[in-house]
């Protein structure tokens, strides 16, 4: 549950359909995946039934692949079948350049989904990505518990944990016009377009958040010493477990979404992105929407880094 002092962000809905989503804030995961041809055989269905054993079933009513040109409903028995979507045979060691699949609650934004993205990184060096959202009031721990079920049995780049801004991919220009309002009030708020991201998640962090997964290829790459970040000692209640995969810091023991208006500011975040500051990515994608029109989303990005310039 969400503190007293900070109140649920409040969705955006379509005006002349109140059902569709336009901007939605959920609990989320955003991780960029190593080894594609193990998460193509096993990951990504083995983290469907990770998902849908925490998630709030009754909300997941659609989903679509980039194989359908329209959501479709889900039929009442039709989770334990979507798994089998999502693996291809142990001895068909083949990737599915771009395939994508997506569960959600919404045909809009979601607040409540499961998006996975296959990408095949030999051919043109960009990551595959997994974005798990539950609802914004939901348990935090059910968040840790995914990111460590990940982190031990499963490759990543990197990860990024907590309050995150989720926007109608057919409007997301005028979704983020409303997300760039709500990041000058939200702090803590994160903000990942993971399409776009995975083109330079192999060269540094997405960022730094309640949850920041450093996947072991990634140390490697940045020359980062795990075993020596997990023995730091932090001015804020930060605590780094090493994982299979590389690490997870988790920045305090529940997520904000650092509102301004309650004077809430999310120090423990700042001090994770001080530390990480040379492992986050140097070209940061841009965001659009007003992010785009007023040059913001590198300032925003380093928000927590440099605060004067993003006010």
């Amino acid at each position: 549950m969400t503190s007293p002092a900070e109140l649920p962000i409040d969705s955006i809905f379509l005006r002349d359909d109140p059902e569709l989503a336009v901007a939605q804030v959920g609990l989320g995961l955003t991780v960029y995946l190593d080894d594609p041809v193990l998460w193509a055989q096993e990951g990504a269905a083995a983290m469907l039934r990770a998902f849908l054993d925490i998630a709030p079933r009754d909300r997941l009513g659609w989903y679509t692949t980039s194989m359908l040109a329209d959501w479709h409903p889900v039929e009442p028995d039709g989770l334990e079948k979507l798994v089998e979507v999502l693996s291809t045979p142990s001895l068909e060691r083949r990737v599915r350049h771009h395939f994508s699949f997506q569960l959600a609650d919404n045909v809009g934004a979601a607040e409540t989904s499961f998006w996975y993205h296959e990408v095949d990184s030999s051919r043109d060096g960009r990551a595959g990505f997994l974005q798990l959202l539950l609802p914004q009031d939901h348990d935090p721990g059910d968040v840790v518990q995914l990111a460590l079920e990940i982190g031990h049995r499963w490759p990543f780049w990197s990860g990024i944990g907590g309050h995150v801004a989720t926007y109608w991919q057919g409007e997301k220009p005028s979704a983020l016009w409303f997300i760039h309002d709500w990041c000058r009030r939200y702090l803590g708020l994160d903000v990942q377009d993971p399409e776009a991201m995975s083109w330079v998640a192999p060269t540094g962090l997405p960022g730094a958040s309640w949850l920041t997964m450093i996947g072991a290829p990634l140390a490697k790459a940045k020359r980062l010493n795990l075993a020596k970040l997990a023995k730091t000692r932090f001015d804020s209640p930060i605590t780094v477990l090493e994982v299979a995969g590389g690490a997870l810091v988790r920045a305090g023991d529940r997520p904000t979404t650092g509102d301004k208006n309650a004077l809430v500011y999310p120090a423990a975040y700042a001090e994770v992105t001080r530390r990480l500051e040379d492992q986050l990515v140097k070209e940061v994608p841009e965001l659009w929407g007003e992010l785009w029109k007023k040059k913001d989303t590198r300032k925003w990005f380093r928000r927590l880094l440099t605060p004067a310039e993003w006010r």
